[in-house]
């Protein structure tokens, strides 16, 4: 009985800090980068290489029996679907990434469509926030502007 009062004392201020967590490392870049450089830190944060190039870096449980099976069909999934290599070479590089891959990002910011639950909940920190979608949002319309 003691045990579970205590549960019931500690709960809370364990959910508190898990909470406060989950919202420091779902945080937007800082307003101190360039737009651009802001929507490079979410694309890398958020984990788009992770299933969105011909040769990621499978996390450690992708060789588990249930999981690895799991992000394995993901990984194909997501590649088969976009690579997202030669848009992110463009921004890192300074070039002018192609119009499709920016409709494409944008489309996935407006949908709220990536990353899909099951990979940020166990990627804190990669969920598609408000404050994220919006810089991504600000830089597509910069980037027709120019």
């Amino acid at each position: 009985m003691k045990k579970f009062r205590l549960l019931l004392v500690v709960s809370p201020f364990i959910l508190t800090a898990l909470f406060v967590a989950y919202k420091l490392v779902n945080s937007a870049p800082s307003e101190a980068l360039p737009l651009e450089a802001r929507v490079v830190k979410i694309l890398e944060t958020g984990g788009c290489e992770s299933c969105h190039t011909a040769d990621p870096v499978l996390p450690f449980y992708a060789e588990l029996p249930v999981a690895g099976e799991m992000v394995k069909k993901d990984v194909e999934e997501g590649y088969r679907a976009y690579d997202i290599a030669p848009f992110m070479e463009a921004l890192l590089s300074g070039a002018t990434p192609s119009a499709v891959d920016v409709a494409k990002l944008e489309k996935v910011a407006l949908d709220k469509r990536m990353p899909m639950a099951k990979y940020y909940l166990v990627h804190w920190g990669s969920q598609m926030t408000s404050a994220k979608r919006n810089i991504i949002l600000d830089w597509v319309a910069e980037f027709r502007t120019e």
